[in-house]
């Protein structure tokens, strides 16, 4: 049987333009009325003409998403969320993966506008590619990074930092690693956990600080930076301090890495070196993936429920153009401790 929305409405006993609101993605109806309807929908196998639907409202349904590298699971995650709340308002997404490159997110961008998106949540490669967006005035939310020409939804990387250095503290650390994908200087996360070290009267040695490439090809880079380091330290930073038990060793080394693939990396490399983790040194990833969850270790967690909830929100905003001001939206991120 072939549903219309005065059927429908009928079967959610509410009002014919409230299906109509909802099928169409207008925030501004009460949560309990849409959970309603959208559970009617699923059950009698209502499709909306989107094809009758576009050359009335001039809207697409569709949401154009790009993310840097759907190799890092947080990106997976992030997708997966994104993909969940713009189907519980009737859109669907375009998703593309720039690669880290600048070139293949230019052409995507363009894709995007090609086929006609409402509007864009975009994870940005380069500043040079949202001129794209501005130019065609494509409603766009940045995400997990603030820039000052967009509205963005992102979490204080600072306070990440901050709440990694101040585990490290606790646990009696006394030489703090850092590995990053930013440079020097300019990494949010490195400059929280810096501070924090610094407001406890204690110091960041710059060398400590190891360089990892953006670019995904450059993992092997990566561990050999990580192996010279280990190697060079072996025999005086990473070895157990028996202050606290005689009996079971405490690390005084913290390693706090910018995501959870590079955690993974550092924790393979010490494992070639027989260092086990808590013992010879304690570590903290970033992004709370499976790969932290998998592993047992320590990560930094984003809300991502919370940062998609608010993008689709504050994109359907501007793409029903009741906002022209822009927003910054920073969530708190979650240190999550882990055996």
């Amino acid at each position: 049987m072939n549903y219309n929305m005065k059927e429908i409405a009928k079967l959610a006993n509410v009002s014919q333009p409230t299906v109509s609101r909802v099928i169409n993605g207008n925030t501004n109806v009460n949560p309990e009325l849409r959970k309603r309807v959208l559970q009617v929908i699923e059950s009698v196998g209502f499709q909306p003409n989107r094809a009758a639907q576009t050359l009335k409202n001039q809207n697409s349904f569709l949401i154009g998403v790009s993310v840097t590298s759907i190799s890092n699971p947080y990106f997976m995650d992030l997708i997966e969320s994104i993909e969940y709340e713009a189907r519980s308002i009737g859109y669907n997404i375009i998703l593309h993966n720039c690669e880290n490159n600048i070139l293949i997110e230019q052409n995507n961008l363009k894709n995007f506008i090609a086929r006609q998106v409402d509007g864009v949540i975009i994870v940005p490669e380069s500043d040079e590619n949202l001129e794209i967006l501005d130019k065609y005035k494509i409603p766009t939310v940045i995400i997990t990074h603030v820039h000052s020409n967009f509205n963005s939804i992102s979490i204080s990387h600072e306070k990440g930092g901050a709440l990694a250095a101040d585990y490290f503290i606790r646990k009696g650390v006394q030489h703090f690693l850092y590995i990053g994908q930013g440079p020097y200087g300019k990494d949010l996360k490195l400059e929280g956990y810096k501070n924090e070290l610094y407001a406890n009267g204690l110091n960041f040695i710059e060398s400590n600080y190891l360089h990892h490439p953006t670019e995904t090809n450059n993992s092997i880079q990566l561990e050999k930076v990580i192996h010279t380091y280990i190697k060079d330290h072996l025999d005086t930073i990473f070895i157990p301090s028996l202050i606290e038990n005689k009996d079971k060793g405490h690390s005084n080394v913290g390693v706090l890495c910018g995501n959870d693939i590079i955690a993974i990396q550092f924790i393979t490399m010490a494992s070639k070196y027989h260092l086990i983790l808590n013992v010879h040194y304690h570590l903290i990833g970033f992004d709370d993936t499976i790969l932290a969850k998998s592993y047992r270790f320590s990560s930094i967690r984003h809300p991502i429920h919370e940062m998609s909830t608010h993008s689709i929100k504050l994109l359907m905003e501007l793409v029903s153009r009741r906002i022209t001001s822009k927003n910054a939206i920073t969530l708190n991120p979650l240190l999550i401790e882990r055996s």
